[in-house]
């Protein structure tokens, strides 16, 4: 039996087949190598093309994966679309002992029987964008059939309906390349999935920086109407024909830095998605209080964004802005601000069910635990650095000694804190 405090290091990530489990788990573990450990799964089912043996599954037959029941050797197991999977007591156990967090892969039924028996852990719900996203990703794997992607998508529908047994729901949508009536639904779908705590992150295209975008679609439609050619092709001719207009001295273009900024990001695109924004009908550039309005009505709260330097807006703007900014009311009006002064064009934004305030102290805990480190020396690292309208200067022992030690290997600031030349300084100043 692992005790309460034990299962507090223990992460359950579930989700439909394709939805991007693995993925998502092997990217937090390259991130955080020494303090995490993906509890590696027992299974039947033949390995994949890109899968090894004691690294992906221990890939065993049906023999031996009962041999491993009988001997009580799994935590958990299930059958799965025709196969056996299951879950070794020892990845669990054995980690646990290292001090690591171990996370734990499984699909929704094994799930509901791990929260009777580690009810303390963290458990949360990866949801696929949609039917249509879910099947893209299992066709692009080219090892499953057509019936069986499509039993894989009507099982989907049915774990969907789990998730109040999950703390957390993980969303991501992408709000651009939605009508009115689909961002409606969408919305709704949010709501009912997030049920006492959940997390939305939604990316999106926004004004007023993709302004010029819009006119620049007005000016395209004509185009669109007559050109009997792939989406290549139109992407081609519509950003010849803008550059055209431009040559020829179209007032539009004079001096408009906006729309300066709006053909380059244009042009360095893939073709499909330049495709969508200049001649995909439901392409629609949103302001950000219109899709922070619509998620407050269920319930959901804006948090911060994905995109960093977003959430220190007095480290890029000058104090006259800065100053506006300071002076705002409320969260939406800072946000409102920001993407005026910036003419912001897209964003990234986290939205949280049940969202609370962390105090002063679990603030820094959270903050001291993150690793982090660089790929320079001492004297390659720079001194001066100007950021938006501040310069800092980096000259000091105390920064020195961190360089140093950051080099030789990536720490946390808990670690720093520890370390015999910096134990005379506080976490809030390393």
């Amino acid at each position: 039996m692992i005790d309460k405090n034990q299962q507090k290091n223990i992460i359950v990530i579930s989700g439909p087949s394709g939805v991007g489990k693995d993925t998502l788990m092997e990217i937090i573990e390259k991130r955080n190598p020494e303090k995490i450990h993906i509890a590696i799964t027992a299974t039947t089912r033949k390995p994949r093309s890109n899968e090894i043996n004691g690294i992906n599954h221990f890939f065993v037959n049906k023999d031996k994966f009962n041999q491993m029941i009988n001997n009580d050797e799994l935590i958990e197991w299930a059958k799965v679309y025709e196969n056996l999977y299951g879950v070794p007591k020892s990845e669990i156990t054995n980690n646990l002992e290292k001090n690591n967090k171990v996370l734990i892969r499984v699909d929704v039924q094994g799930a509901k029987r791990l929260k009777e028996i580690l009810n303390h852990s963290v458990f949360i719900f990866i949801s696929p964008e949609s039917k249509k996203d879910l099947k893209n990703r299992l066709t692009l794997r080219h090892e499953n059939s057509e019936s069986d992607i499509e039993y894989r998508i009507m099982q989907s529908e049915k774990e969907i309906t789990e998730v109040d047994l999950f703390d957390f729901i993980v969303v991501n949508e992408n709000l651009s390349y939605m009508d009115r009536k689909t961002l409606d639904l969408t919305i709704s779908i949010f709501e009912k999935l997030l049920n006492l705590q959940g997390i939305v992150h939604v990316k999106y295209d926004c004004l007023p920086g993709c302004a010029p975008i819009l006119d620049l679609r007005q000016v395209l439609v004509q185009l669109d109407e007559v050109l009997n050619i792939d989406s290549h092709g139109k992407v081609l001719a519509g950003l010849d024909h803008i550059k055209h207009l431009k040559s020829k001295g179209a007032p539009y273009f004079l001096e408009n830095g906006p729309v300066e900024k709006c053909l380059s990001g244009l042009a360095q695109k893939v073709t499909p998605v330049t495709a969508k924004i200049l001649f995909g009908s439901i392409y629609k550039p949103r302001f950000f209080n219109d899709i922070n309005n619509r998620l407050n009505k269920v319930g959901i709260v804006y948090s911060g964004s994905s995109i960093a330097y977003r959430n220190y807006p007095e480290l890029v703007l000058n104090q006259e802005f800065n100053d506006q900014i300071s002076n705002s009311t409320s969260r939406e009006n800072t946000e409102t601000l920001l993407d005026f002064v910036t003419r912001q064009d897209f964003r990234a934004d986290i939205f949280v069910k049940d969202a609370r305030t962390f105090t002063a102290t679990e603030k820094l805990d959270a903050l001291s635990s993150i690793p982090f480190g660089t790929l320079v020396g001492l004297g390659d690292f720079p001194s001066d650095i100007s950021f938006g309208q501040v310069n800092i200067n980096y000259k000091s022992e105390v920064i020195n000694t961190i360089i140093e030690e950051l080099t030789t290997n990536a720490k946390t600031v808990k670690n720093l804190s520890l370390s015999l030349s910096l134990s005379g300084h506080s976490k809030e100043v390393i």
